[in-house]
């Protein structure tokens, strides 16, 4: 198959007011940026067995326009990140789904996609380049038990990888539910979990020709959410 995609940019790399993390780092948005847009060659193959299905596929990704997060420096020391129209990247990688229906009560989704990009571009006449092997994993388990109770536990991985101006690390997140029906149906009460374990942290390293940087950034900490809903008419 062959595709065109388009991926606008997020409303908050748009906005062009500072933040800050501490007094020397600073953080703007562009709005001048424009979309991403991706050609993409895939050969995949679907097989469908007793308990489910399994699809593999290897591609070929062309982009351009690709976003990238640009670090600079002024005389002071002081440090700004904002995000650019920077370079062209070329991946090719491997894509892999598997669905299993394990019991009644047990259902599995899994997928992973490993690849190598090569990534390269120029800001304001420096030549930016990263070639990188990485993966991202995606490993969700359904369970039901006594007809009215679901739950979910869901573990998402990203591998390191090599940016234009060094690395960021790897980083994963564990995130459960569990529901129960109540009033014959009409009523579901359910918990959540979200980053069950605090491991959501973006931990990356940044090198220019003036300074080096490690960077550490959580989300939301551990979150608990419980929800009640109710259907007044059917």
């Amino acid at each position: 198959s062959y595709s065109r995609r388009l991926s606008r940019p997020g409303f908050r790399s748009l906005l062009p007011f500072y933040s800050f993390t501490d007094p020397r780092d600073f953080y703007q948005g562009n709005p001048n940026l424009q979309p991403e847009y991706t050609d993409g060659i895939e050969l995949g193959y679907l097989r469908y067995f007793d308990k489910g299905s399994m699809m593999s596929s290897v591609y070929y990704r062309h982009r351009t326009n690709v976003v990238e997060r640009i670090v600079t420096t002024d005389s002071n020391g002081f440090s700004t990140s904002f995000p650019v129209n920077l370079a062209q990247q070329n991946a090719v990688g491997f894509e892999f789904n598997l669905n299993l229906d394990l019991y009644r009560w047990w259902q599995f989704t899994g997928s992973a996609n490993l690849y190598r990009a090569v990534t390269e571009g120029n800001y304001q006449g420096e030549r930016l380049f990263s070639d990188t092997y990485t993966a991202q994993t995606n490993l969700t388990n359904n369970f039901k038990f006594l007809k009215i109770f679901k739950s979910q536990v869901t573990l998402n991985y990203e591998a390191p990888r090599i940016t234009t101006q060094g690395r960021r690390q790897a980083r994963y997140a564990v995130n459960a539910g569990v529901g129960v029906k109540l009033f014959e149906g009409k009523g579901n009460l359910s918990l959540n979990v979200r980053d069950m374990f605090n491991t959501r942290i973006y931990r990356g390293y940044t090198e220019t020709g003036y300074f080096t940087k490690d960077s550490e950034f959580q989300w939301r900490v551990r979150q608990f959410t419980l929800n009640f809903t109710y259907r007044l008419k059917d």
